[in-house]
């Protein structure tokens, strides 16, 4: 039995890491139905399929993220943008990578990106 598990914990480990090169090498674009704004130091966006008085329709996107949104345009790859964030931040590439991955997923998951 612990053999079953250690095989299942392996194929788990494979899967993440398989997505993890998918995202790294996708050059995702912006979805043409979301509207953006730089406010401050912060990115508003508002996909207008949604009901733009409904708060929880509009999100915002800080920090190394602003960066990171700015260089999606269908060309740059994510490890691209990686690179770039590697060289304006003081941060593990491990972490960088991993922060990424995420912040393309959320993106992907609410339909920010096409």
């Amino acid at each position: 039995m612990p053999l079953k598990g250690f095989i299942s914990l392996a194929l788990i480990k494979k899967d993440k890491e398989s997505l993890a090169m998918k995202i790294q090498d996708k050059c995702y674009r912006k979805n043409p139905k979301v509207v953006t704004r730089l406010i401050d130091d912060e990115i508003i966006l508002v996909p207008l399929k949604q009901d733009a008085q409904n708060m929880e329709s509009i999100y915002t996107i800080s920090g190394s993220g602003v960066d990171a949104w700015n260089m999606v345009n269908g060309k740059n790859s994510v490890s691209d943008i990686e690179k770039a964030i590697l060289k304006k931040y003081e941060v593990k590439p491990e972490k960088a990578r991993s922060d990424l991955e995420k912040f393309f997923l959320q993106l992907e998951k609410i339909e920010m990106l096409a």
